[in-house]
């Protein structure tokens, strides 16, 4: 379509101002009623500007209603070249286009709201009267012509003393927006994002060269059932196929950098494993990287972790139980965890043991590494101590034996070198 701001439907409440249009088929289309812009006294103009070249083969407004737009009037700044749009055209001729003539194109009474200047010059379109802001800043593409320009304000992981360069994670969050944004496109198979946006093209196009597009296809391949494609695939160097591509015109900055390396591999850690799953291939280590990679923080460890928790809901056949608070050492990955001092805690840390119920035979996990001596206390349903260890873990997992215990409900006290407790119920049969 091609067309900066397209209006459709019945008459609504859309407050139309402060926008920029270049590089259109036309700039504002009508076909609907909007009402007067920016507002029915017309006490300031509506401050939407016109950049570039313009003529009535693609035209600054175009009315498609095929009725005169006496009921959206535009109110326009006369004096602002740019602001006073003069190739005005309608389907039905030019008795139904905008223009002084007909009062329907009028020079407003007042100085422009300051509240929203265009500042960029991208075009940019709306989608249909239902994005209402009084900016037209609301609805999907304006947020995702944002992240395409790298200019969301993603707040930092850490707080206070955790406020360091090892638990920063912004380029992280900035990664995990920028591939949600590229498969929203990909996915988007009318090409409505491509054609509305010059920031969405331009980051489209640009990411066909990086680690978006390369998951993107992965995971398309593993949809198809060609899980040798895909393994060929994953097999490719991931620091290889990381770009870091700005454009000047729209402003788009992508950031598919090596720092979200580990994002990167909790996909493709993923993807072996549900590969593992379908070939009935998964091996308990492959469980316990599952468990491990669900239970991570999603804001910072990418989507797929969401993707792992319902894998494991099917692998484990039950609901887990994950959190989706993050605390200050939630890394991208379990591999990525944060040396500490006697003094520091870890604030991020959960123990998660399996089967529930089991017959004796467990298997104990920590969600983040930690090889200090770990107490464990085995307590039954009187309140009576009838087990306890000092668990030494060396990876994230530890086999444990209750098989002597008799069937019932208990609880395994853990209690960490730091003076934190956890307990988890469980039951033997």
């Amino acid at each position: 379509m091609n067309v900066g701001y397209n209006f459709v439907g019945a008459a609504n409440l859309h407050l139309w101002k402060d926008n920029y249009m270049q590089n259109c088929a036309a700039g504002y289309q009508l076909n609907g009623a909007i009402g007067p812009q920016p507002n029915v006294l017309g006490t300031y103009p509506s401050n939407n500007q016109w950049g570039g070249t313009w003529s009535y083969a693609n035209p600054q407004t175009y009315n498609l209603s095929g009725v005169a737009p006496t009921a959206s009037k535009l109110y326009v700044q006369t004096s602002c070249g740019i602001c006073n749009p003069t190739f005005n055209s309608a389907f039905g001729g030019p008795a139904l286009a905008y223009s002084s003539a007909t009062g329907t194109l009028l020079p407003s009474a007042g100085t422009p709201d300051a509240n929203c200047a265009p500042t960029s010059a991208s075009w940019r379109i709306t989608g249909d009267s239902s994005a209402n802001d009084s900016a037209n800043r609301t609805g999907a593409i304006y947020v995702l012509q944002l992240i395409a320009m790298d200019s969301i304000f993603y707040s930092d992981t850490g707080t206070g003393a955790f406020m360091d360069s090892n638990i920063s994670m912004l380029a992280e969050k900035s990664w995990i927006a920028q591939y949600a944004a590229y498969n929203a496109i990909a996915n988007d198979t009318s090409g409505y994002y491509v054609d509305s946006s010059a920031a969405l093209a331009t980051f489209y196009e640009l990411a066909q060269s990086s680690r978006f597009y390369w998951l993107n296809q992965i995971a398309q391949t593993i949809d198809t059932g060609n899980y040798t494609g895909a393994q060929t695939l994953m097999s490719l160097n991931i620091d290889s196929m990381a770009n870091i591509a700005y454009d000047t015109t729209t402003s788009v900055a992508m950031q598919d950098s090596t720092t979200a390396d580990d994002v990167v591999q909790n996909y493709l850690t993923y993807y072996k494993l549900y590969i593992n799953y379908i070939n009935t291939s998964l091996s308990s280590n492959d469980s316990t990287t599952l468990s491990v990679l669900a239970n991570l923080c999603p804001a910072t460890a990418g989507n797929i972790v969401y993707t792992a928790r319902a894998l494991y809901d099917m692998v484990f056949d039950s609901i887990g139980n994950f959190s989706n608070v993050c605390g200050a050492d939630s890394g991208a990955r379990f591999g990525n965890t944060k040396a500490m001092n006697s003094q520091n805690k870890l604030t991020g840390q959960q123990y998660h043991l399996y089967p529930n119920p089991n017959n004796g035979n467990i298997t104990l996990m920590q969600y983040i590494l930690d090889s200090k001596p770990v107490l464990a206390e085995v307590v039954n349903s009187y309140g009576q101590l009838v087990k306890q260890y000092n668990l030494q873990f060396t990876n994230y997992a530890m086999q444990l034996n209750f098989g002597n215990l008799t069937s019932g409900l208990y609880l395994l006290h853990l209690t960490d070198s730091y003076g934190s407790t956890y307990i988890i119920k469980f039951v033997k049969e």
